[in-house]
């Protein structure tokens, strides 16, 4: 098992309310500030400086036992997969909720009302609660390309244009 999924199956055993907002909130912070996703990730920067920052940074606004996660991380090592967990600990709820996450291209701005008949669609077709991120992509000319996980489904017109054999 890969050494993400373990960290995050470890915050599922958690099973607590806190730990999807406190994981969003910490995914936020180090993606705004590069100088501190830097420092966690220096080897150079000590194990006690780096958990005196977690502690100066999120005692106030993150769970201790997030804040013990963090440092059990930063121990370890292992900061720099924190991300990785996150995405991870994301796809446990996703799949324990019975939940598909799918990106719908289209060449155009989707009404609302169109959007949800492709959610309806996809959530009988595939047997899951839908939620769907939405891209306008021009090159596709027309139609949707449908990303479900590995699969896709392209109906674009640019596609059928790509695979004509003349």
């Amino acid at each position: 098992m890969k050494t993400e999924k373990v960290y995050a199956k470890a915050l599922i055993d958690l099973n607590s309310d806190f730990v999807p907002k406190d994981l969003e909130l910490l995914k936020n912070t180090f993606e705004q500030s590069s100088e501190l996703s830097d420092i966690m990730n220096n080897p150079t920067v000590s194990s006690n400086i780096k958990k005196e920052l977690i502690n100066d940074i999120f005692k106030t606004s993150v769970n201790p036992q997030i804040i013990n996660f963090l440092e059990i991380l930063t121990d370890k090592k292992r900061f720099s997969l924190l991300n990785g967990i996150i995405d991870e600990y994301n796809n446990y709820v996703d799949e324990i909720k019975n939940i598909e996450r799918v990106k719908v291209v289209s060449a155009i701005n989707l009404s609302e009302e169109r959007k949800k008949q492709i959610e309806n669609k996809l959530q009988t077709r595939l047997n899951k609660s839908i939620i769907a991120d939405y891209e306008i992509d021009k090159s596709i000319i027309a139609g949707l390309v449908i990303k479900i996980g590995d699969d896709v489904i392209d109906t674009s017109v640019k596609n059928k244009l790509d695979n004509l054999s003349i």
